[in-house]
Parts: structure tokens; C-alpha cells; sequence
């Protein structure tokens, strides 16, 4: 019982990270529907979007609050069976101890027999309570599967829904880039990260190759490793240094590799290739750092010519990005 208690707890908590992903994305749907009427006839399609993102927000919300329902539910449970199982153990309790003071007074056992009898009758009840108890719980035990069985179905369908909330908010940003006001601290950091940009594309304009083995010799990108330039290593110190709230600042090549970096990144691998491979303009992607942090890394490509020579990522803290 305790295991399960346990269990429950940690369903609990990610429950309640899931739900307040819901609550943000609910936020940034309704900033996005803000920004949309500030747009006027030509943000319609983007007020549709918002929408949308904000109906797949609440359905997460509706799902996350009956998982936490079957939870309650669950745990519910297990308190009953626990008090029930004490119920057990103070009867066989009291049944240990009838039989001791029997044994104490065998020498009197004619005289009080009337009063075992009483004592046995107890006993009796008490192992049929014990036998209705355990049918209780093999009840208990089969609604508890059932409601884990319930709970894994709602937390796979959360997946779905936060993966769509996901391509929704990236269509969101492609419409984004249509409606700047020049007013809003995502703008301000966007411009800051587009000079970066440039000021990186500059600074290997001159650069005849960035990758080489360990022989300095330029090889093919897949068996080569990333040559640092500490031109990019200044450029992206100075532009944290511009924007404090940025949490890491590195240029990849489109291999992935890092050319240069200022800060710890601690997104995960599925964000830093999705960066590499991409080729619009601006990529926003959320993700959660170890120690639960959450956190939009902002890509911008660095073009050399006709090709994607590279990506410059940033990252920003989540509570930064509602604010704006």
C-alpha cells in the first residue's frame, strides 16, 4: 500500500507539471489572441491559430484534472484498505491476548467458561470481518488496476495533445514574424539575437572551412569535428552580456556540432538537431532543464551564401517569454 501511495505521489507531480505546461500555453494562447486583434483584419488566421492552441490547452486541462481525479480516488482507496488491515490487526490483536489470560486461568476454566465462550464468539466474528476484509480488498486491489489502466490512457493522450500544442505554437511563431509591433521584449531580444547573427556570419565570412580532423585538414562533415573560432566565443559573451536574461548563447554547424558558445545549454538532443535541420527563419522550441526549469531555445539560421552554413540558438527563461 505504501508502494502505491508512493506511486501515486509521483503520478501526482507529473500530473501537475503537465498541467501547468496547459496553463502556460493557455497564456501564450491568449497573448497570441491579443496580439491578433491588435492586428485587425489581416490577423484573423492568427486569431485562428490562437484558438486552436487554446482548445488543445484546455482539453490537456480537462485530462490532466481527471487523472488527478483517479488519483484522489486511488489514494482514497488505499486509506480505506489500510485502515481496514489496522481493523484486522487489532482484532487478532485482541484475540492473542484473550487466549493468554485463558491460558493464565486454565485452573478456572469451569467457572469461567461462559466468559471464553463470549471471547470465542468475538474471535469468530473477527475472522469473518477478516475474511470480508480481504474480499474488500481484492475489490480495492481491482479498482486501483483499473484506475492505473485509466490513468496511462489520459497521460498518453496528454502526450498527443502536448505534442500538438507543440506544432501548434511553431505555426504560431511562422505567423508571428508577420505582426511585429516594436514594442514587446520578445521583439527586443529577437533584434538583439538577428545583429548577433550578422555579427557571426561576419566573423567567418573570411573562414576557408569549419570542419577538420585532428590534423587541422578540412574533411567531410561526418567525420570531422567542429573547429572553434574564438571570434563566434566573443561575439556570443557580448551578446549575453547585452541580453542578462539569457541563459546560453552557442553557434552549431548543420551537423550540429559547436563552433562557438557562452553559458551552459541544457536542452536535450532532439532540440539542438531539430535547430540545425532548420531552415526557417525563426524556430522557438520550450523544453524543461533537469532541475525542472522551463526554457525556450530561440534558432536563427546563419546563411554563408546559398547554403545553411550554421544556427545561432539562445536560450530564455519560460517566465520571461509569458511576460512578454
Amino acid at each position: 500500500m505504501q508502494q502505491l501511495q508512493n506511486q501515486s505521489a509521483e503520478i501526482s507531480q507529473v500530473v501537475q507539471i503537465i498541467s501547468s505546461i496547459s496553463d502556460q500555453t493557455n497564456l501564450l494562447a491568449l497573448n497570441a489572441s491579443i496580439e491578433a486583434s491588435r492586428a485587425g483584419e489581416n490577423g484573423r488566421s492568427f486569431a485562428v491559430v490562437a484558438d486552436e492552441v487554446r482548445s488543445l490547452a484546455e482539453q490537456v486541462k480537462a485530462a490532466t484534472e481527471g487523472v488527478s481525479q483517479n488519483i484522489d480516488r486511488m489514494n482514497r482507496l488505499v486509506a480505506g484498505t489500510r485502515s481496514e488491515t489496522d481493523d484486522i490487526r487489532d482484532h487478532i490483536l485482541a484475540t492473542g491476548e484473550a487466549v493468554r489470560r485463558a491460558s493464565g486461568r486454565f485452573g478456572s476454566m469451569v467457572g469461567e467458561y461462559e466468559v471464553m465462550g463470549e471471547r470465542i464468539a468475538r474471535t469468530g466474528d473477527a475472522i469473518r470481518s477478516l475474511s470480508d476484509t480481504n474480499d474488500r480488498i481484492h475489490t480495492l486491489v481491482s479498482d486501483i488496476h483499473t484506475g492505473c489502466d485509466q490513468v496511462a490512457s489520459l497521460m498518453l493522450d496528454g502526450e498527443q495533445n502536448l505534442t500538438k500544442v507543440s506544432r501548434s505554437t511553431e505555426r504560431i511563431q511562422d505567423l508571428a514574424a508577420s505582426f511585429r509591433v516594436g514594442s514587446d521584449q520578445l521583439e527586443s531580444i529577437v533584434g538583439v539575437l538577428g545583429r548577433c547573427r550578422d555579427e557571426c556570419s561576419a566573423a567567418v565570412s573570411g573562414a576557408a572551412t569549419v570542419l577538420v580532423n585532428d590534423d587541422g585538414e578540412e574533411v567531410a562533415p561526418r567525420a570531422g569535428r567542429a573547429a572553434t573560432l574564438p571570434e563566434l566565443t566573443r561575439a556570443l559573451s557580448a551578446l549575453r552580456g547585452e541580453v542578462s536574461a539569457l541563459r546560453y548563447a552557442l553557434v552549431t554547424n548543420p551537423a550540429g556540432q559547436v563552433l562557438g558558445s557562452s553559458g551552459n545549454c541544457p536542452a536535450p538532443a532532439d532540440i539542438a538537431q531539430r535547430a540545425a535541420k532548420s531552415e526557417r527563419a525563426l524556430l522557438m522550441q520550450p523544453f524543461a532543464a533537469d532541475d525542472g526549469t522551463l526554457y525556450f531555445d530561440i534558432a536563427l539560421p546563419i546563411r554563408r551564401g546559398e547554403r545553411n552554413w550554421g544556427t545561432l540558438r539562445a536560450g530564455v527563461p519560460a517566465e520571461l517569454m509569458l511576460a512578454a
